[in-house]
């Protein structure tokens, strides 16, 4: 299992979402022994969103909101379509955390979207947060 999981940013300050700014764009290292739980409930599947949950050394859990949207959505808010796998955003970030064995760093690729005419995703944004 790889150390850490890389969320790469982009077009945060064109994705129409509160507080985008281009300074929250760029690579994000989440290390994956601290990672708890990876949750995408139903609700959290069409707004492309995905919550890592953290254990972290002062017993207090914190929580990366990590939101994904199509390159076809740049400049506005847009939903992800609601798909036939599942929570496809989730099981990217279990794969990358499953993947690359006795390495550090393992990226997350959200994929395609699985509307009629399939395109990529982009991670959006990655907002850390104390629950």
């Amino acid at each position: 299992m790889a150390k850490y999981i890389s969320i790469n940013v982009v077009g945060n300050e064109t994705s129409g979402l509160a507080g985008a700014s281009a300074l929250n764009n760029g690579v994000y290292l989440i290390p994956t022994d601290k990672i708890t739980i990876v949750s995408q409930t139903a609700a959290n599947v069409g707004l492309g969103q995905v919550k890592i949950i953290m254990d972290t050394q002062v017993a207090a859990l914190d929580t990366y909101t990590i939101t994904a949207s199509t390159s076809a959505s740049l400049g506005q808010a847009a939903n992800l379509p609601v798909n036939t796998e599942g929570r496809l955003l989730a099981k990217a970030i279990q794969y990358a955390m499953s993947a690359n064995p006795g390495g550090v760093i393992s990226n997350v690729s959200p994929g395609n979207d699985q509307a009629a005419i399939p395109v990529r995703c982009y991670w959006r944004s990655c907002d850390l947060a104390a629950t």
